[in-house]
């Protein structure tokens, strides 16, 4: 299962939508929790059916601010336990034999009656609500736990971060390990730039016996101030060998007549018209033959400069006229394939005990979490989740620690090492 929470700050951003297709594409999110959506219900809707989602709940905005959209398909059974509110949603979620309770949490953006809230979820804690199932938090929850989770701006004091850390610790909660940086946000204040890491994903110790491979990703600031956080319950499948698909933009490319036209006339033509299936494949072979050597994709210009306006948002001072001219250039390549996309959506449409006990269990089976490898990351920032790939990031990673990289003439080294024995030591010993 592949979870997607972003809080997209408004919908009709150029960027967020080309980007949220993108996104839903490569991963085949799930569950899909946007927030701060700002648009009308009919408008937000219209995008869950675009993005091929069968089921839906939509909570409007208020003013020019709000709004969430929780997406799920068919293979999900998902149960409300009460009406979903904006700033928290309790939901059971079933897939095949696993059952968990999610909850999707937007920290309110005044302080006091975000502090209000932590305090509700740490009584529902105590109280007992979520006892009976595995539990994972996922949301923008605008709060931070120290100072190390900010970069810029002033120092918080200690009893700021008391009732969030409170909170969680009441409810049994940790971090899911996320890769792709540390913050999630990013703005302008008074006080110059600041990132802080707001946007997470949480669960409870039996959440993570339940899923012990599980692992979050942070992608890029694209579309908006807050990255999307994905959140993977398991190994990713194997991927089937892709079919080819005919691309329109080929139609004008006087390339691609030239390959079609050299394939027909020198090993076409000879076929009878009962082999007419057999030469649309020799075509197939030339025309893919063709793509793979020419790179014909725009996909991998938008990775470049989704990758591109990454790093211009890490880099300090920002220079928004860099960014501003990434930004135009993605929003160009998108429209690019806005009509590849539209012939190809029309494919996949057809598709488809004891507290101080339990308190001591619990935090045995969250170190046992800990403890256990799962994931790792690479030189390259690449996570790796297969056996194979982590046993060989290992040995790599010690290989490299413990091979000398000095020179070979070592008994030059040893002429100015002072000798700190003598024989009368030597003979005392």
């Amino acid at each position: 299962m592949i979870i997607l929470h972003w809080n997209c700050q408004g919908l009709r951003n150029p960027l967020t939508i080309p980007y949220l297709r993108d996104i839903n594409r490569k991963y085949k999110i799930d569950i899909l929790f946007l927030v701060e959506t700002k648009n009308k219900d009919s408008f937000v809707q219209s995008l869950g059916k675009e993005l091929q989602y069968p089921h839906s709940f939509v909570i409007s905005p208020e003013g020019l601010g709000g709004g969430l959209a929780i997406f799920w398909r068919d293979t999900i059974e998902c149960n409300f336990f009460r009406t979903p509110t904006l700033y928290q949603t309790d939901i059971l979620v079933t897939e095949g034999s696993s059952t968990f309770c999610l909850t999707y949490v937007y920290g309110n953006p005044q302080r006091q009656l975000r502090q209000q809230q932590w305090s509700r979820m740490a009584n529902q804690a105590h109280e007992g609500w979520y006892r009976r199932w595995p539990r994972l938090v996922i949301g923008d929850l605008n709060d931070i736990k120290d100072n190390t989770e900010k970069e810029g701006g002033s120092l918080k004091p200690e009893w700021y971060f008391q009732r969030f850390r409170s909170m969680l610790s009441s409810s049994g909660l940790h971090e899911v390990k996320t890769y792709g940086g540390v913050f999630t946000w990013i703005g302008n204040t008074k006080k110059g730039m600041v990132k802080t890491k707001i946007d997470r994903a949480l669960a409870t110790a039996d959440w993570q016996d339940l899923f012990p491979k599980a692992w979050a990703q942070l992608l890029g600031w694209i579309g908006s101030d807050h990255r999307p956080l994905l959140l993977y319950t398991e190994d990713k499948k194997w991927k089937g060998k892709k079919l080819f698909r005919y691309d329109n933009r080929w139609r004008s490319n006087e390339e691609v007549k030239a390959v079609v036209r050299t394939t027909w006339q020198e090993r076409c033509v000879q076929l009878s018209p009962y082999q007419f299936k057999e030469a649309l494949k020799r075509c197939r072979h030339s025309l893919s033959k063709w793509k793979m050597e020419n790179h014909y994709n725009t996909q991998k210009r938008i990775l470049q400069l989704q990758d591109d306006l990454h790093r211009a948002y890490d880099s300090y001072p920002l220079d928004y006229h860099h960014i501003t001219e990434l930004k135009s250039q993605l929003n160009y390549e998108y429209k690019q394939e806005e009509e590849y996309w539209r012939t190809k959506s029309r494919v996949l449409w057809l598709k488809y005990g004891d507290k101080n006990t339990r308190f001591f269990h619990a935090k045995a089976k969250q170190r046992r979490s800990h403890n256990r490898i799962t994931s790792l990351q690479d030189e390259q920032g690449q996570v790796k989740i297969s056996e194979r790939e982590i046993e060989d990031i290992i040995l790599n990673y010690f290989n490299d620690l413990y091979t000398s990289s000095c020179s070979d003439n070592i008994d030059e080294v040893i002429l100015f090492i002072k000798n700190g024995n003598t024989y009368k030591k030597n003979k005392f010993t």
